[in-house]
């Protein structure tokens, strides 16, 4: 049987992450847009009120990327993204996480390792395969 799950060697990843960020740095939406998509996401998707339902939770976001979609929810104990880009995204975007409370981890989720004791209510992937 063959195996539907592989690894990218590193090459492949570095790739990949270029094309990321080469849409982030296209990406003229402000935090309002992305606000808007956070609502539709949650309640379209999952019935969820992105302002009422994650109250007290931590959440650790993988790839928030400019606007992590934990940073508009309320409530939230933690928001921690982790997100491998972060260093190269402009100042507006990283004052904005600063702003939200965000905690910034800066590696692949791969590599992410929790600090001891850190009891997570919930993980978010979005728009991955």
């Amino acid at each position: 049987m063959t195996s539907l799950i592989s690894s990218i060697d590193e090459t492949r990843w570095d790739d990949a992450q270029s094309m990321e960020l080469w849409h982030m740095h296209r990406d003229t939406a402000k935090e309002d847009c992305h606000e808007h998509g956070t609502n539709v996401i949650f309640k379209e998707h999952f019935n969820l009120n992105y302002k009422k339902d994650f109250i007290g939770k931590t959440i650790v976001e993988s790839g928030g990327g400019r606007f992590p979609h934990v940073a508009f929810c309320g409530g939230v104990k933690r928001k921690i993204s982790v997100e491998p880009l972060y260093s190269k995204l402009d100042d507006y975007c990283k004052q904005f996480q600063n702003n939200m409370g965000i905690e910034v981890i800066e590696c692949g989720f791969e590599e992410y390792e929790p600090e001891n004791g850190l009891d997570i209510d919930e993980v978010w992937f979005f728009n991955v395969l």
